[in-house]
Protein backbone atom coordinates (compact mmCIF):
# COMPACT_ATOMS: atom_id res chain seq x y z
CA UNK A 1 0.00 0.00 0.00
CA UNK A 2 1.13 3.47 -1.05
CA UNK A 3 2.15 5.71 2.27
CA UNK A 4 0.28 8.62 2.96
CA UNK A 5 1.60 10.95 5.29
CA UNK A 6 -0.47 12.87 7.83
CA UNK A 7 1.53 16.15 8.80
CA UNK A 8 0.31 17.41 12.13
CA UNK A 9 1.42 20.71 13.49
CA UNK A 10 0.91 21.31 17.50
CA UNK A 11 0.63 24.64 18.14
CA UNK A 12 0.03 27.32 21.15
CA UNK A 13 0.32 31.05 20.87
CA UNK A 14 2.91 30.23 17.98
CA UNK A 15 1.11 32.95 15.53
CA UNK A 16 4.72 34.45 15.12
CA UNK A 17 6.32 31.80 13.63
CA UNK A 18 3.51 29.31 12.42
CA UNK A 19 3.70 30.96 9.00
CA UNK A 20 6.60 30.53 8.34
CA UNK A 21 6.32 27.02 9.18
CA UNK A 22 3.24 27.06 7.03
CA UNK A 23 5.48 28.37 4.16
CA UNK A 24 8.10 25.74 4.40
CA UNK A 25 4.97 22.88 4.05
CA UNK A 26 3.08 24.79 1.10
CA UNK A 27 6.45 24.47 -0.78
CA UNK A 28 7.09 20.53 -0.38
CA UNK A 29 7.70 19.45 -4.08
CA UNK A 30 4.82 17.03 -3.69
CA UNK A 31 1.77 17.83 -1.63
CA UNK A 32 1.25 16.00 1.47
CA UNK A 33 -1.07 13.31 2.28
CA UNK A 34 -3.00 15.15 5.06
CA UNK A 35 -1.82 18.56 6.67
CA UNK A 36 -3.59 19.68 10.02
CA UNK A 37 -3.20 22.24 12.47
CA UNK A 38 -4.06 21.33 16.18
CA UNK A 39 -4.76 24.62 17.92
CA UNK A 40 -4.02 24.21 21.29
CA UNK A 41 -6.64 27.13 22.53
CA UNK A 42 -4.42 29.70 21.14
CA UNK A 43 -5.12 33.49 22.15
CA UNK A 44 -3.33 34.79 19.83
CA UNK A 45 -3.98 35.69 15.68
CA UNK A 46 -3.41 31.64 15.20
CA UNK A 47 -6.85 31.19 13.30
CA UNK A 48 -5.63 34.09 11.00
CA UNK A 49 -2.50 32.92 10.09
CA UNK A 50 -3.25 29.05 9.20
CA UNK A 51 -6.88 30.68 7.26
CA UNK A 52 -4.49 32.21 4.70
CA UNK A 53 -3.32 28.68 3.90
CA UNK A 54 -6.63 26.47 3.72
CA UNK A 55 -7.15 27.29 0.02
CA UNK A 56 -4.28 24.86 0.04
CA UNK A 57 -5.92 22.38 1.73
CA UNK A 58 -4.30 23.13 4.89
CA UNK A 59 -7.03 21.85 8.11
CA UNK A 60 -7.61 23.53 11.25
CA UNK A 61 -8.63 22.38 14.65
CA UNK A 62 -8.98 24.01 17.78
CA UNK A 63 -9.15 22.17 21.25
CA UNK A 64 -11.86 23.53 23.32
CA UNK A 65 -9.69 23.69 26.02
CA UNK A 66 -5.75 23.80 26.49
CA UNK A 67 -4.91 20.08 26.78
CA UNK A 68 -1.17 20.80 27.21
CA UNK A 69 1.55 19.35 24.78
CA UNK A 70 1.13 15.88 25.88
CA UNK A 71 -2.10 16.22 25.62
CA UNK A 72 -2.27 17.88 21.81
CA UNK A 73 0.12 15.69 20.51
CA UNK A 74 -2.00 12.35 21.54
CA UNK A 75 -5.05 15.17 19.73
CA UNK A 76 -2.83 14.72 16.67
CA UNK A 77 -2.55 10.59 16.42
CA UNK A 78 -6.62 11.21 16.77
CA UNK A 79 -7.12 13.38 14.30
CA UNK A 80 -4.43 11.47 11.55
CA UNK A 81 -5.82 9.56 8.86
CA UNK A 82 -2.61 8.66 7.14
CA UNK A 83 -0.52 5.46 7.25
CA UNK A 84 2.36 7.72 8.52
CA UNK A 85 2.31 10.68 10.95
CA UNK A 86 5.07 13.70 11.67
CA UNK A 87 4.64 16.06 14.09
CA UNK A 88 6.13 19.42 12.87
CA UNK A 89 6.42 21.93 15.78
CA UNK A 90 4.60 25.68 14.83
CA UNK A 91 8.54 27.56 15.35
CA UNK A 92 10.58 24.45 13.23
CA UNK A 93 10.58 24.27 9.34
CA UNK A 94 10.70 21.34 6.78
CA UNK A 95 12.95 21.09 3.62
CA UNK A 96 11.41 21.43 0.47
CA UNK A 97 11.82 18.23 -0.41
CA UNK A 98 10.53 16.36 2.87
CA UNK A 99 7.35 15.10 1.86
CA UNK A 100 8.90 13.27 -1.42
CA UNK A 101 12.02 11.84 -0.15
CA UNK A 102 10.05 10.38 2.87
CA UNK A 103 7.84 8.96 0.72
CA UNK A 104 10.06 7.32 -1.45
CA UNK A 105 12.08 6.35 1.26
CA UNK A 106 8.98 4.77 3.18
CA UNK A 107 7.87 2.59 0.14
CA UNK A 108 11.73 1.49 -0.16
CA UNK A 109 12.28 0.49 3.74
CA UNK A 110 10.49 -1.33 6.26
CA UNK A 111 10.42 0.63 9.48
CA UNK A 112 8.40 1.42 12.26
CA UNK A 113 10.12 5.26 12.62
CA UNK A 114 12.04 7.34 9.98
CA UNK A 115 14.74 10.05 11.22
CA UNK A 116 16.99 12.46 9.25
CA UNK A 117 19.70 14.93 9.70
CA UNK A 118 18.92 18.71 11.02
CA UNK A 119 20.11 21.50 11.20
CA UNK A 120 19.51 24.19 13.85
CA UNK A 121 19.02 27.48 13.19
CA UNK A 122 18.38 30.52 14.81
CA UNK A 123 15.60 33.23 15.22
CA UNK A 124 16.63 34.82 11.98
CA UNK A 125 16.67 31.27 10.14
CA UNK A 126 20.50 31.42 10.21
CA UNK A 127 21.86 27.88 10.37
CA UNK A 128 24.20 27.46 13.64
CA UNK A 129 24.61 23.51 13.56
CA UNK A 130 24.39 20.55 11.42
CA UNK A 131 24.05 17.27 12.75
CA UNK A 132 24.13 14.19 11.62
CA UNK A 133 23.71 10.89 13.39
CA UNK A 134 25.34 8.38 11.14
CA UNK A 135 27.70 8.98 8.45
CA UNK A 136 25.11 7.48 5.68
CA UNK A 137 21.55 6.67 5.10
CA UNK A 138 21.17 3.20 6.61
CA UNK A 139 17.87 0.56 7.77
CA UNK A 140 18.79 -0.69 11.10
CA UNK A 141 17.42 -3.46 12.49
CA UNK A 142 15.18 -3.56 15.97
CA UNK A 143 17.86 -5.32 17.74
CA UNK A 144 20.45 -3.40 16.78
CA UNK A 145 19.21 -0.07 17.40
CA UNK A 146 20.55 0.29 20.72
CA UNK A 147 24.35 -0.69 20.23
CA UNK A 148 23.90 1.33 16.51
CA UNK A 149 23.16 4.51 18.78
CA UNK A 150 25.95 3.74 21.58
CA UNK A 151 28.55 3.16 19.67
CA UNK A 152 28.10 6.44 17.70
CA UNK A 153 27.15 8.12 20.90
CA UNK A 154 23.51 9.33 20.05
CA UNK A 155 21.88 7.28 23.05
CA UNK A 156 18.16 8.44 22.00
CA UNK A 157 16.62 10.02 18.84
CA UNK A 158 14.21 12.91 19.44
CA UNK A 159 10.94 12.92 17.90
CA UNK A 160 10.32 16.08 15.79
CA UNK A 161 9.87 17.07 12.12
CA UNK A 162 12.68 15.33 11.59
CA UNK A 163 10.80 11.64 12.35
CA UNK A 164 7.92 9.94 10.45
CA UNK A 165 6.35 7.41 12.34
CA UNK A 166 3.90 4.31 11.14
CA UNK A 167 0.89 5.22 12.50
CA UNK A 168 -0.14 2.10 13.17
CA UNK A 169 3.09 1.48 15.28
CA UNK A 170 2.95 4.44 17.21
CA UNK A 171 -0.57 3.98 18.21
CA UNK A 172 0.21 0.53 19.87
CA UNK A 173 3.15 2.20 21.78
CA UNK A 174 1.41 4.82 23.04
CA UNK A 175 -0.12 6.91 24.17
CA UNK A 176 2.32 9.87 25.49
CA UNK A 177 2.45 9.88 28.74
CA UNK A 178 1.45 13.60 30.26
CA UNK A 179 3.82 12.95 33.90
CA UNK A 180 6.86 12.95 31.54
CA UNK A 181 5.98 16.51 29.85
CA UNK A 182 8.32 17.25 27.42
CA UNK A 183 10.27 14.51 27.83
CA UNK A 184 6.99 12.25 26.84
CA UNK A 185 8.11 11.70 23.09
CA UNK A 186 11.97 9.90 24.09
CA UNK A 187 9.37 7.52 26.08
CA UNK A 188 7.63 6.85 22.84
CA UNK A 189 11.25 6.56 20.86
CA UNK A 190 12.05 3.89 22.80
CA UNK A 191 9.00 1.63 23.18
CA UNK A 192 8.55 1.84 19.06
CA UNK A 193 12.22 0.67 19.00
CA UNK A 194 11.91 -2.23 20.91
CA UNK A 195 8.98 -3.74 18.20
CA UNK A 196 10.31 -1.83 15.17
CA UNK A 197 13.35 -1.06 12.59
CA UNK A 198 14.59 2.36 12.57
CA UNK A 199 15.62 4.48 8.94
CA UNK A 200 18.20 7.19 9.17
CA UNK A 201 17.97 9.55 6.29
CA UNK A 202 21.27 11.53 6.31
CA UNK A 203 19.29 14.18 3.94
CA UNK A 204 18.62 17.73 6.08
CA UNK A 205 14.98 18.06 5.88
CA UNK A 206 14.20 19.51 9.10
CA UNK A 207 15.33 22.68 10.54
CA UNK A 208 14.93 23.29 14.54
CA UNK A 209 14.37 26.51 15.52
CA UNK A 210 16.53 27.62 18.82
CA UNK A 211 14.86 30.40 20.97
CA UNK A 212 14.52 31.04 24.46
CA UNK A 213 10.81 31.01 24.76
CA UNK A 214 8.71 27.87 25.02
CA UNK A 215 5.30 27.61 24.41
CA UNK A 216 3.97 23.85 25.80
CA UNK A 217 1.31 24.51 28.27
CA UNK A 218 -0.93 27.30 28.77
CA UNK A 219 1.34 29.95 28.14
CA UNK A 220 4.28 31.70 26.94
CA UNK A 221 7.27 31.22 29.23
CA UNK A 222 11.13 31.61 29.54
CA UNK A 223 12.93 28.48 29.66
CA UNK A 224 14.29 28.94 33.18
CA UNK A 225 17.09 26.37 35.01
CA UNK A 226 14.41 25.22 37.20
CA UNK A 227 12.67 23.76 34.05
CA UNK A 228 15.60 22.42 32.43
CA UNK A 229 16.20 20.44 35.88
CA UNK A 230 12.96 18.84 35.62
CA UNK A 231 13.30 18.02 32.21
CA UNK A 232 16.45 16.01 32.72
CA UNK A 233 15.17 14.25 35.99
CA UNK A 234 12.40 12.80 33.47
CA UNK A 235 14.86 12.04 30.31
CA UNK A 236 16.95 10.12 33.52
CA UNK A 237 13.83 8.57 34.78
CA UNK A 238 12.72 7.54 31.32
CA UNK A 239 16.36 6.01 30.76
CA UNK A 240 16.38 4.12 33.96
CA UNK A 241 12.65 2.53 33.71
CA UNK A 242 13.44 1.29 29.90
CA UNK A 243 17.13 -0.30 30.54
CA UNK A 244 15.79 -2.54 33.45
CA UNK A 245 12.80 -3.51 31.51
CA UNK A 246 14.12 -3.91 28.37
CA UNK A 247 18.00 -4.84 28.00
CA UNK A 248 18.83 -8.01 29.26
CA UNK A 249 22.42 -7.76 28.65
CA UNK A 250 24.23 -6.15 31.65
CA UNK A 251 26.83 -4.63 29.68
CA UNK A 252 24.66 -3.28 27.19
CA UNK A 253 22.42 -1.89 29.86
CA UNK A 254 25.64 -0.20 31.65
CA UNK A 255 26.64 1.32 28.37
CA UNK A 256 23.45 2.69 27.41
CA UNK A 257 22.80 4.02 31.25
CA UNK A 258 26.33 5.22 30.91
CA UNK A 259 25.97 6.97 27.52
CA UNK A 260 22.68 8.56 28.38
CA UNK A 261 23.81 9.50 31.71
CA UNK A 262 27.33 11.29 30.25
CA UNK A 263 26.08 12.44 27.05
CA UNK A 264 23.91 14.59 28.82
CA UNK A 265 25.74 16.15 31.65
CA UNK A 266 28.70 16.69 28.89
CA UNK A 267 26.48 18.89 26.64
CA UNK A 268 25.71 20.59 30.51
CA UNK A 269 28.84 21.37 31.64
CA UNK A 270 29.55 23.56 28.64
CA UNK A 271 27.40 26.18 30.34
CA UNK A 272 30.60 26.25 32.96
CA UNK A 273 31.52 28.74 30.43
CA UNK A 274 28.59 30.90 30.77
CA UNK A 275 28.90 30.72 34.01
CA UNK A 276 25.72 29.09 35.19
CA UNK A 277 26.85 27.08 38.02
CA UNK A 278 23.49 26.30 39.19
CA UNK A 279 22.43 24.36 36.18
CA UNK A 280 25.42 22.40 35.62
CA UNK A 281 25.38 21.37 39.67
CA UNK A 282 21.91 20.70 39.53
CA UNK A 283 22.09 18.51 36.93
CA UNK A 284 25.10 16.38 38.57
CA UNK A 285 22.79 16.31 41.43
CA UNK A 286 19.95 14.81 39.85
CA UNK A 287 21.84 12.40 37.87
CA UNK A 288 23.38 10.87 41.29
CA UNK A 289 19.70 11.37 42.72
CA UNK A 290 18.26 9.12 40.02
CA UNK A 291 21.44 6.61 39.75
CA UNK A 292 22.96 6.31 43.21
CA UNK A 293 25.89 3.86 42.04
CA UNK A 294 27.10 6.68 39.92
CA UNK A 295 30.83 6.89 40.56
CA UNK A 296 31.27 4.25 42.12
CA UNK A 297 33.71 2.50 39.91
CA UNK A 298 36.98 3.41 38.15
CA UNK A 299 35.14 2.73 34.90
CA UNK A 300 32.46 5.46 35.33
CA UNK A 301 35.36 8.08 35.57
CA UNK A 302 37.23 6.68 32.47
CA UNK A 303 34.02 6.77 30.72
CA UNK A 304 33.16 10.14 31.69
CA UNK A 305 36.11 11.63 30.89
CA UNK A 306 35.87 9.47 26.51
CA UNK A 307 32.69 10.55 26.29
CA UNK A 308 32.92 14.35 27.69
CA UNK A 309 36.27 14.49 25.23
CA UNK A 310 33.87 13.35 22.18
CA UNK A 311 30.64 15.40 22.66
CA UNK A 312 33.00 18.77 23.15
CA UNK A 313 34.99 17.85 20.53
CA UNK A 314 31.49 17.27 18.02
CA UNK A 315 30.03 20.88 19.92
CA UNK A 316 32.98 22.84 18.84
CA UNK A 317 33.01 21.16 15.13
CA UNK A 318 29.03 21.59 14.36
CA UNK A 319 29.64 25.26 15.55
CA UNK A 320 32.63 25.84 13.80
CA UNK A 321 31.64 24.02 10.34
CA UNK A 322 30.25 26.05 7.97
CA UNK A 323 26.40 24.88 6.82
CA UNK A 324 26.15 23.10 3.20
CA UNK A 325 24.81 25.33 0.47
CA UNK A 326 21.35 22.81 -0.20
CA UNK A 327 20.50 24.14 3.82
CA UNK A 328 21.36 27.73 3.23
CA UNK A 329 19.28 28.04 -0.10
CA UNK A 330 15.97 26.75 0.97
CA UNK A 331 16.00 28.68 4.20
CA UNK A 332 16.76 32.20 2.29
CA UNK A 333 13.36 31.86 0.71
CA UNK A 334 11.59 31.80 4.03
CA UNK A 335 9.60 34.64 4.53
Amino acid sequence: MKPKISLTIPTFNRADLLDQTLQTVMSQTSKPFQVIVIDNASTDETPQVVRKYKKYGVKYHRNKTNLGMVGNYNQCIKLATGTHISFLHSDDLIAPNWHKTWLNTITNNNAGIYHCSICIINKNNQPQIIYHTFNQSRLIPKNQIIPQLIQHHCPVIAPTGATVFNLKTLKSAGPFIEKYATEADIDIFLKIIQQSNLYYQKSILFAHRSHPEQTFETKKSKKSITSRLQKLENYFKIIKQFANENISNRHLKNEDILENIFMSLGSINLYLLLFQFKRVLGANKIAIKVFPWLWSKPRHWIVFTKVQAIYIFRALKMRLAPPTQPVISWLKKIK
